[in-house]
């Protein structure tokens, strides 16, 4: 046996919820040999940070966030198989088929309610196994999925509350592998103290390929080089950029500098050295939009395919209104020297000008807002800078909370849903310490970087995760080492929220490079 006595309360938690962990994970879609090794993977991460979990509001609201965070990414990368159907052959003669031999009901039902969540959304089919099968609340299942309540109980189930049960009893599964689980764990742990040790000997090797680089001659310059496209899949749920590459869900995208990036979808907006707006496609493609000042903000919205720029093309700088779908621009409107854009949100535009901040519905006038220092709205939960820190203002319509808290930061994203604000310390410059908050009881949250680590960028994710570009501490205050490579090492980190739960990704040797983050 590998765990201790102080695991009591893990092994019992793993005891009691690891045949609903399973069974929920293969009625949401999972294949079911592979339902148990995520789950598996999930619980060790877990108890990596098992006081972490403890500490939460709701343990299995926490662990389930894990599972599913580990389904989805396991999801999203798993490619579609095509499959050729075979020639027509001629139909035998039908044989009765003895009735012992007949498919019992049970497993009849099993079928039909997989074949009935089949053709469910991703997140409904996820509502109604999460309230059915795994026995969550309605409350638990709005908080784990980043809905409301109101959306939660919307859904309804295309089968008898009794096919749920019928169906879990058809998954065999064994008892909970509480030694593997134990095992496991000590082994991400490993894997990790290994990825930092193949991160320094990456840089090294970057260092000694761009010595060899300098000594040969410059390589002419080719426009169709700069943008190729290269099938790949993306290690995290967001866009990101690093060493000349632009990663999206399932390509890499060679490029030039880019100096803002948000995602949009399965593709991004961003601009370029030079303040072009351009969007690439979840294909690669990428598509000239217009232009604005090179050091700019963009945003989009998820919700309405909007994005939306200042163009500083002409002497009255304009604000921009882009329909993605169809191509072409919604709307415009002149703003005063000096406006930018924050955010869209629900088919609105957050803006700034030297005399306040406001929102604009196109075809309406813009009206301004009750108070300036507007950072980021989403899904109508607002953050505000505010002298002695950032104000978080959590008034989401038809939500079970509605809440407002001051915290020190300085600048602030908010989460898909709302349910996290991250912000920064000291002045908001790179590197940074980054501060994570709970919006639901304000309290400051454990960010996952070490004391000896900084943030270069940050940024939220679906499902409840956020990610970072972290670089050791040491690294920014050392000069050069012995090989002469004065450029920080950089990891990209990613972490489950709630409990806090990180792995670092991959190593981003690529000195002198400006990475980047999609927000």
């Amino acid at each position: 046996m590998s765990w201790h006595a102080d695991d009591a309360d893990f092994v019992a938690y793993v005891g009691a919820r690891w045949p609903f962990l399973v069974r929920s994970l293969t009625l949401i879609g999972c294949p079911a040999p592979e339902s148990e090794r995520l789950v598996r993977t999930a619980l060790a991460r877990c108890y990596l940070a098992w006081d972490e979990v403890l500490g939460t509001d709701d343990v299995d609201v926490s662990v389930y966030g894990v599972v599913l965070g580990g389904w989805h990414r396991s999801a999203r990368h798993r490619r579609p198989v095509e499959v050729v159907e075979p020639a027509p052959e001629p139909v035998p003669e039908q044989v009765p088929v003895p009735a012992d031999e007949q498919v019992p009901e049970v497993v009849r039902v099993r079928r039909e309610l997989e074949d009935q969540l089949g053709r469910l959304a991703a997140t409904d089919r996820e509502v109604l196994v999460l309230r059915h099968v795994a026995g969550l609340s309605e409350e638990q299942v709005a908080d784990l999925l980043g809905l409301s309540v109101r959306s939660v109980r919307s859904v309804v189930s295309p089968a008898p509350v009794d096919d749920f049960r019928i169906a879990c009893e058809t998954i065999d599964v064994l008892a909970a592998p509480i030694d593997a689980v134990v095992a496991e764990a000590r082994a991400q742990r490993r894997r990790h103290l290994r990825v930092v040790l193949a991160s320094v000997v990456a840089a090294v090797l970057v260092v000694s390929g761009i010595v060899w680089l300098a000594s040969r001659p410059a390589p002419e310059q080719s426009s169709d080089r700069d943008w190729t496209v290269v099938r790949e899949p993306n290690p995290v749920d967001i866009p990101w950029y690093a060493g000349g590459e632009l990663h999206l869900k399932s390509v890499v995208v060679t490029m030039p500098p880019i100096a803002d990036l948000v995602a949009v979808g399965d593709g991004a907006l961003f601009t370029g050295a030079d303040g072009t707006v351009y969007f690439a496609g979840s294909d690669g493609a990428v598509t000239e939009l217009g232009v604005t000042d090179p050091d700019a903000r963009v945003a989009a919205s998820d919700q309405t395919d909007w994005v939306s720029w200042v163009d500083t093309s002409s002497d009255v700088p304009r604000l921009v209104v882009h329909n993605l779908v169809s191509g072409k621009d919604a709307a415009e409107r002149d703003l005063p020297e000096g406006g930018e854009v924050i955010a869209v949100d629900l088919a609105r535009v957050y803006f700034r000008t030297p005399r306040g901040d406001f929102v604009w519905a196109p075809g309406d006038d813009p009206v301004e807002l009750d108070r300036p220092g507007l950072l980021d709205v989403t899904s109508g939960a607002q953050a505000y800078q505010v002298e002695g820190g950032i104000e978080a203002r959590i008034e989401m319509v038809q939500s079970f909370y509605s809440v407002s808290f001051v915290r020190p930061g300085t600048g602030a994203t908010i989460s898909p849903g709302g349910n996290f604000v991250l912000s920064r310390d000291g002045d908001g410059t790179a590197p940074f310490r980054p501060l994570l908050y709970d919006v639901r009881s304000g309290e400051r949250m454990r960010s996952g970087l070490a004391a000896g680590e900084l943030a270069l960028d940050a940024t939220f994710g679906p499902n409840h995760t956020v990610s970072y570009l972290v670089t050791p501490r040491a690294d920014l205050a050392g000069g050069p080492d012995l090989d002469g490579n004065s450029a920080p090492l950089v990891i990209l980190r990613s972490c489950d929220l709630a409990p806090v739960v990180c792995h670092d990704v991959i190593p981003l040797a690529r000195p002198g490079e400006r990475s980047l983050l999609a927000r």
